[in-house]
Order: structure tokens, then sequence, then C-alpha cells
């Protein structure tokens, strides 16, 4: 799938273990994570509070830094408490074995591979083979364009998000294939948070002002079927509407969250003969991106002017 989830036993983390090779290949594969993936916290912040102890005490400031980066960057997401106390390596790995039953875990990382029986387990110096490449290759696909694969899409990019960017403009709401996509969205977003703050997810649609559109009622419309969704689905959702020739004329659609990004060569839509590449993009591309299309960023720099904002408040 498009982002792959990682976790790596606290253990990895030891002075006694992670000498200066095993900690040149943690900065190799937190730099990765951070275009391509997440790093999950297991027991809620128990894993983050541990491992960052650790990872000071070792005294390597480009680990650190990197480390830190994950987190600033939102890319270490937090899973629900367990049950279990862990105490030593095998117990946290016990806990990752019970998520991996239920929801696959890409790659499992400890100081053995053998530790824990009917879980698969890489150690670190493994990274400098097949398996580097299979974390650091960013993700492209190819797929039909219909409502099961973007499901598995959509699940899979937006389970950890909070907030998410439609940027397409064509993306219009009132159209089946659209409004079908939209509705799996808003289905998928936030599924895996884990909060003790109940704010629900938000959806940003960007789509472009075209004339023979934006027929009379068409904003009315439009509204009505975001109070229905937002009723339904327990998300909020905003549509900005942007004049611009240079948007419509782009080929490639966006899908941004607070986490990540990815694009699709035909749209976010729903046809089910229409096929597209789906893959990541950098983080850079991300935030200038969320920087063209905010409101509030100068219009005579991005190059685009706001028509029309529809939100229900």
């Amino acid at each position: 799938m498009i982002l792959k989830e990682f976790f790596l036993s606290p253990a990895i983390f030891d002075k006694e273990y992670c000498t200066n090779d095993k900690s040149i290949h943690l900065i190799h594969l937190f730099r990765n994570i951070q275009n391509n993936g997440f790093l999950l916290s297991l027991n809620n912040q128990e894993w983050y509070n541990n491992v960052s102890r650790l990872i000071y005490e070792l005294k390597n400031s480009y680990l650190i830094q990197t480390f830190k980066n994950l987190a600033d960057r939102k890319k270490i997401e937090y899973c629900k408490e367990s049950g279990i106390k862990p105490q030593n390596e095998k117990d946290w790995l016990n806990i990752a074995k019970g998520i991996d039953s239920e929801e696959k875990i890409d790659f499992i990382f400890a100081t053995n591979s053998s530790l824990v029986d009917g879980i698969e387990c890489h150690i670190l110096d493994e990274l400098l083979g097949e398996l580097g490449d299979r974390c650091s290759k960013p993700a492209d696909i190819k797929c039909l364009k219909n409502s099961e694969n973007l499901e598995k899409i959509f699940q899979n990019v937006l389970r950890y998000a909070r907030k998410v960017q439609i940027i397409d403009p064509f993306f219009y709401i009132d159209e089946k294939k659209s409004l079908d996509s939209l509705l799996i969205m808003a289905e998928s977003v936030g599924k895996n948070v884990v909060s003790n703050i109940a704010v629900k997810p938000r959806i940003i649609v960007n789509c472009y002002y075209k004339k023979d559109k934006f027929f009379d009622g068409i904003t009315t419309k439009w509204e009505n079927i975001l109070k229905e969704i937002m009723a339904n689905k327990g998300v909020m959702i905003e549509i900005i509407v942007w004049n611009s020739r240079d948007f419509s004329d782009r080929h490639e659609r966006y899908l941004l969250t607070d986490k990540i990004g990815i694009k699709s060569g035909a749209g976010f839509d729903i046809l089910d003969n229409q096929d597209s590449n789906f893959s990541t993009i950098s983080s850079e591309d991300s935030d200038k991106l969320r920087k063209i299309f905010d409101p509030n960023y100068p219009q005579k720099d991005s190059g685009l002017t706001k028509k029309y904002t529809i939100k229900i408040r």
C-alpha cells in the first residue's frame, strides 16, 4: 500500500545494543519514514516516552534530530493501550503481535528476529540488503479508480489524519463520482486517531470556478449535501472554489493530510473504467501546496483568487 507502518522495539535504542553503525541505520530509516510512512508508538505514549529517553542517552545529535523531525512532522502515531505493561522486549513484541493480527504492521524491528513466534521481525543490519530498498522505495501504485481500490487507498492514507485537503479542480460534490469518493473519505479519516480531545476531522475540497458549472442554486445544493454528510459521518467539511486558469490546467491532483501528501494523475473521483497512478510526494512539496492553497496566503504570489467558500457552521 502507499504508506508503510513501522514498529521498532525500544531495546534497539539501548546504548549496549545501539552501536554507531546501528545509529546510522536508524537515521536513514527515520528519514525514509518521514516521506513514506508512520512510526507506531504502542501503549499510547509509553513507547514514545521510553524511546525518547533512550535516544537522548545515546547522545547522538543526528539521531536525536531525525527522531525529533518525525515527531514534529506528526509521523509518530499513538496506538491504544493494550492492557499489557511491558517489562522487556518480548512484551513489546507481543503487543505489536496483537496489533499486527488485526491490522498488518509492514515492518517490525527488534534486536533478535526470533524472539516471538508468529510475527515477522527484522534486525537493523538487514537494511543493508533488499529490506533497505523495500523500506525506502516510495510507493507508486497503478489501479482502476473504482470504489474498492479508492477505499483501500483512503483507509491507508487517512486513518491517522485530522485534516484532509483535496486539491482537484473538477471535484464537484453534486456529481456522483465525486460525492461517492467524498463519502469514503469521510468514513476513513481519523479512524485510528488516539486522542483525549474530541475534535472532529476536517476535510477541505479545493476546486475550480468553472463558469457554466456555477448556475443559480448550486451553492445551496452543495450546502445541503455537506449538511447530510456531516450529520451522518461526524466530520467537518468545507469547499473553497478558486478562480485560476493555471489551477484547471494542472495535470496532477493531490490529497494532503496534516501528515502526508499523495498525488494522482487522474484525480480522486470514482470512475470504474479509468486507472491512475497514486504515489507519495515529499514533505517539502506538501508544505508548498498547503501554502499555495491557504486562503490567507497572499494571492498575488499564489496566482489563485478565492471565489467562494462553502462552510457549514
